[in-house]
C-alpha cells in the first residue's frame, strides 16, 4: 500500500518539521549558564539579587569545575535533560519526570544561595546579598548555615 503525498501535504509537513528542528535546535545549543542564570532568577526573584552577584557565581563555578561535582553536571545528556525540562515545563500539565527536574534545579538554586551570604544574614530578605565563594563543606566544616547558632531560640 503506497501513500501519495501532494504538494499541500508535503510542504505542511516539511514546515513543521523545520519549526521542530529550528527549536529543537535552539535548546539543545543554548548555553547552559544562561540556563542556570534564568533558574536562578525565577527562584530568588523575591531576594532582589543583582545580577553581578549571579555573574560571579557562574564564573566562580566554572574556574571551580563546580557542576561536575554534581551527579547530574558535568553529562552531556543530563545537561540537555535539564535544558529541554527548563524550556518546555508548563502550568498546564507535567512532563515526565518533572520531580527529577525540580530536584536539579533546587540543587543548583541550593548551591547558589549556600555560596552567598544569605544564611549568614540570617535568611534576612532586607540586608544585601553578596556572593562569597563556592560553597564547599570541606573547606569550611564549620559554617553550618543552618546551626542553631544562626537563629534565636523561639521563646
Amino acid at each position: 500500500m503506497c501513500i501519495v503525498m501532494k504538494r499541500r501535504r508535503f510542504l505542511g509537513v516539511g514546515i513543521v518539521s523545520a519549526v521542530g528542528i529550528a527549536i529543537g535546535s535552539y535548546i539543545s545549543f543554548s548555553s547552559f549558564e544562561e540556563l542556570i542564570k534564568g533558574i536562578i532568577g525565577e527562584d530568588t526573584k523575591s531576594l532582589h539579587i543583582s545580577e553581578k552577584v549571579v555573574d560571579d557565581f557562574l564564573i566562580a563555578a566554572r574556574s571551580e569545575h563546580a557542576w561536575d561535582k554534581f551527579p547530574f553536571f558535568g553529562s552531556f545528556s543530563k545537561e540537555e535533560f535539564v535544558k529541554w525540562g527548563y524550556r518546555l515545563s508548563n502550568p498546564i500539565f507535567n512532563l515526565p519526570y518533572q520531580t527529577k527536574l525540580d530536584v536539579y534545579r533546587s540543587e543548583i538554586v541550593g548551591l547558589f544561595l549556600l555560596s552567598t551570604n544569605f544564611f549568614q544574614n540570617k535568611m534576612d530578605t532586607t540586608k544585601p546579598i553578596r556572593f562569597m565563594r563556592i560553597y564547599n563543606p570541606y573547606f569550611s566544616p564549620c559554617a553550618n548555615p543552618f546551626s542553631n547558632s544562626y537563629y534565636p531560640s523561639p521563646s
